[in-house]
């Protein structure tokens, strides 16, 4: 399939835009958009488990922002995580509790196809879900080889394939 893209990078208060023709394979791609112009040159401080080292922070700095180079992944931090910021500032309202109705608030999740969720043994609750919030997550309408095998690996550890369960609430 070939389309028609026009990329138009905000670089500042400059819009350059350019058309191609070219085949449609933006799934593929978007790892190819971090960094150069299309990202901001941000560094981490030094990292005392990474020897001292810094490293380099996605910012995108073009139409679509983070999810032009970020593959379009979706996903909340773990319950644990929240938990802990809630302990240490003395505040539960940072607590995976705390943020919970606002990541529902927030969102609207699409159901994989019954197609994935047999292929891939997908499970998922609804219910833990947003149905009218402006952050839309859902799968891509293909799961990709790589995605098959690291599923295919999950199972073969024997480590449960869930999306945001009761359990997580």
């Amino acid at each position: 399939m070939f389309s028609a893209a026009l990329l138009c990078c905000a670089e500042r208060s400059q819009c350059k835009a350019t058309t191609t023709l070219r085949k449609s394979n933006t799934r593929a791609r978007y790892a190819s958009l971090a960094g150069g112009n299309n990202s901001w040159p941000i560094t981490s401080l030094l990292i005392p488990g990474l020897n001292n080292r810094t490293a380099g922070i996605a910012a995108a700095r073009l139409l679509g922002g983070g999810s032009a180079i970020n593959g379009m992944a979706f996903d909340q931090g773990s319950p644990g995580d929240y938990d802990i910021w809630g302990e240490l500032i003395g505040d539960n309202s940072w607590s995976w509790a705390g943020h919970r109705p606002y990541f529902k608030k927030s969102g609207t999740f699409m159901p994989p196809t019954l197609e994935q969720q047999i292929e891939c043994g997908i499970t998922f609750d609804v219910d833990v879900h947003g149905t009218s919030g402006s952050v839309q997550s859902s799968y891509l309408p293909f799961i990709s080889t790589t995605g098959k095998v690291f599923i295919a690996a999950l199972r073969q550890l024997r480590i449960p394939i869930q999306l945001m369960t009761r359990q997580m609430q």
